[in-house]
């Protein structure tokens, strides 16, 4: 009968650790991806046994996935139901922006600390575009530098925790985005927000900056609001429950 060392039982725990890992990491990564491009839609039911199939891996690497998706709000996990998709309602949109605004307004203040003004220019170019842009319908691209200034927002707190949380909401509001049709309607005026966010982190006015980048996504909040809604007078009135 052979023996395997001691040595040799971790080495092969380890590595079946790191294949597990990666399989997880690939069924997240897949799964995420359809949910924030909306391919997968709100209330979709997820099955274990034809994602695997799908994905071509065993259902243990698929469940640790969407467990993970159910932590991030993605999807919700019904017992002996299974998985569905998550809708994004109001009241969540209500809080997203409450929780992207305390986050984001608290990061921003370290821009004279950690600041990159190379990637200050290239967003203050690229939003000084996006009225080009809107014109010949790329809002593709307008939305990309929608995200990127916000994420670098967000790392200029050196926290990799705020980080995680606001590209979390981040995937968040670009779902949201595919779901809200008619939100392109303000992307001039977004556009214009985006350049007073910038040109006062260029500036280094930190208190200029937070105060436009608390206008802008209040803004924000209320056209997604107002689009879901569909009156003015409701969402005053779903604010003020949520102490808006």
């Amino acid at each position: 009968m052979s023996v395997t060392s001691s040595e040799g039982v971790v080495e092969l725990i380890l590595s079946s650790a790191g294949r597990t890992e990666s399989l997880k990491q690939k069924a997240y990564r897949t799964i995420r991806q359809a949910i924030v491009n909306s391919d997968l839609k709100p209330n979709t039911q997820l099955s274990e046994a034809r994602l695997a199939e799908q994905l071509g891996m065993s259902r243990t690497p698929i469940r640790e996935a969407l467990k993970q998706l159910e932590e991030e709000g993605l999807i919700r996990i019904v017992p002996r139901h299974g998985a569905f998709v998550t809708d994004i309602s109001a009241e969540d949109i209500i809080q997203i922006y409450q929780v992207r605004e305390a986050l984001e307004c608290y990061a921003i203040q370290f821009i004279l600390e950690h600041s990159d003004i190379s990637e200050l220019d290239d967003l203050a170019a690229d939003f000084e575009q996006s009225f080009h842009w809107i014109e010949n319908g790329e809002t593709d691209r307008i939305n990309d530098a929608d995200i990127r200034l916000h994420r670098y927002i967000a790392r200029l707190s050196r926290n990799d925790l705020l980080v995680k949380l606001v590209n979390q909401l981040l995937n968040q509001i670009i779902r949201l985005r595919l779901m809200t049709p008619g939100v392109e309607g303000r992307l001039q005026q977004q556009a214009e927000e985006h350049l007073l966010i910038v040109n006062a982190l260029k500036r280094g006015d930190v208190e200029e900056a937070r105060q436009a980048l608390q206008r802008h996504l209040r803004n924000v909040r209320a056209t997604f609001l107002q689009i879901r809604l569909g009156l003015d007078g409701v969402v005053d009135g779903v604010l003020q429950n949520f102490g808006c």
